[in-house]
């Protein structure tokens, strides 16, 4: 009996035919995404780290998932910052930017075996969020203004947002160099 016996007898019985397709399909259409997520890749030695997200490849084409290229650091407490690849399959919503810091259990033997927690990884969109307020607020303090007053009212309340940690000494300097500066 060779190979073409056994394609001929599956194609001929109908029913070994449909069980053995659904079983192939639902097979590989539950295990290859898992396999391809990194799902039973977590380390059985992991500790709990972080991976910092030097480079990501961009999405393809509108699906809800894609292949995600990335080169990360990863490091955890008592292990050095490791170099390291990631390929899997991810969420368009939680796609990575760089710079991202990436919550992951890591292997203690072996730097280079870690999953990323996915499951703990904000979505894109809250992210971007997050970040432009962060930008308002540092772009509100770069540009304090200050209501038409008097020089010592001026110099008061800037005393009062360095007070408060609004405006760094560095801020506060140049901010005050350039009120006195105006009032000459």
């Amino acid at each position: 009996m060779d190979l073409s016996d056994v394609w001929n007898a599956f194609n001929a019985d109908p029913v070994v035919h449909t069980l053995v397709t659904t079983v192939l399909f639902v097979g590989l259409g539950v295990g290859l995404p898992l396999a391809l997520m990194g799902g039973w890749r977590r380390p059985k030695n992991g500790v709990r780290g972080t991976g910092q997200v030097i480079s990501v490849s961009g999405r393809t084409g509108n699906s809800s998932y894609s292949i995600c290229y990335m080169n990360l650091v990863v490091q955890a407490p008592g292990l050095p910052p490791t170099a390291v690849k990631y390929r899997r399959l991810v969420s368009s919503a939680l796609w990575p930017m760089p710079g991202a810091e990436l919550p992951i259990v890591i292997d203690v033997k072996n730097p280079k075996r870690f999953a990323v927690l996915w499951n703990e990884v904000p979505t894109s969109a809250s992210t971007a969020e997050n970040l432009a307020q962060f930008v308002a607020e540092q772009m509100n303090r770069r540009n304090t203004a200050f209501p038409p007053a008097d020089l010592a009212s001026q110099l008061e309340r800037l005393a009062a947002l360095r007070a408060n940690g609004v405006l760094n000494e560095d801020e506060y300097v140049a901010e005050r160099a350039r009120i006195v500066g105006q009032s000459r």
